[in-house]
């Protein structure tokens, strides 16, 4: 069940390491009411839960920053497509061929 306020990742990543030294510590039907805790806290599933608590909870940097997606002259070429290509009436695009149905 989702929280009523979404958590967000700051907030999650300031709860686990709180809840898991409790988690550590209980036992098998504690720890299945705090994973239940949590989940409700934060709105991850059991499984996520337990992969974040067993695991580094620091965040990691990114390996690399994405760049642009295309060049300037890439960019430049697909403009002039696109407008040769909507600049025809709608009816000269899609052709006239029209469908007969038969009765």
């Amino acid at each position: 069940m989702p929280p009523e306020v979404p958590v967000n990742i700051h907030e999650r990543r300031k709860y686990l390491p709180k809840m898991r030294p409790l988690y550590g510590r209980a036992r098998r039907r504690q720890k299945s009411a705090l994973l239940t805790e949590m989940e409700t806290v934060t709105g991850l599933r059991r499984k996520s839960l337990l992969r974040l608590l067993h695991g580094d909870l620091r965040r990691k940097p990114r390996q690399r920053q994405g760049g642009p997606a295309y060049t300037a002259a890439t960019r430049q070429a697909l403009h002039l497509v696109h407008a040769m290509r909507w600049s025809k009436p709608l009816g000269r695009r899609r052709g006239t061929r029209r469908m007969c149905v038969r009765p």
